[in-house]
């Protein structure tokens, strides 16, 4: 993967996470001026087909797709953006009440090297540092923050921010 996009190269994937019949994925793309965005896609799986429930996009560090750094400012994670979709968006009743697709990108220090989440699927760090994690269900799940001996460096919420840690200490 390269460190920078250019005119060549003008996306680059980021990261995924699937949690059963919930998806999310991250792309970085070079715009028109050369600036770098960040794009989202929130997909959900239905009758054997992904289908594309929305997304987002938004203006992104330059350092994007750059090495990750060690931890810095005592922090091993950083929020980068979250977001979430109706996944029964266009339905004729109202009732139940609409299930809801979550996700949140993090980007991790140099020291994380695999994200478990909730004990039940583990995603392998980029050297880029990014990271999904998406959920379909009503709580967050729980994200653990391993090194590269498996040993667990930190746990945090999904919905967590990296300031939430400072403020209960």
């Amino acid at each position: 993967m390269p460190d920078r996009l250019s005119r060549r190269r003008r996306f680059a994937p980021l990261a995924v996470d699937v949690a059963g019949d919930v998806a999310v994925t991250m792309f970085a793309r070079r715009g028109v001026n050369g600036e770098v965005w960040r794009d989202s896609h929130v997909l959900c799986l239905r009758r054997d087909a992904w289908r594309v429930l929305g997304g987002g996009s938004g203006s992104a560090a330059d350092n994007l797709l750059s090495e990750r750094s060690s931890v810095q400012l005592d922090r091993l994670w950083m929020r980068t953006g979250s977001g979430g979709t109706n996944r029964d968006a266009g339905r004729l009743v109202p009732f139940p009440p609409p299930r809801w697709i979550r996700y949140v990108s993090l980007r991790v220090a140099a020291e994380v090297q695999v994200v478990d989440v909730a004990g039940r699927r583990r995603i392998v760090v980029p050297r880029h540092g990014t990271v999904c994690v998406v959920w379909g269900s009503r709580r967050p799940p729980t994200v653990t923050l391993l090194d590269a001996d498996g040993d667990e460096l930190e746990r945090i919420s999904a919905a967590a921010h990296a300031d939430d840690r400072r403020r209960s200490q």
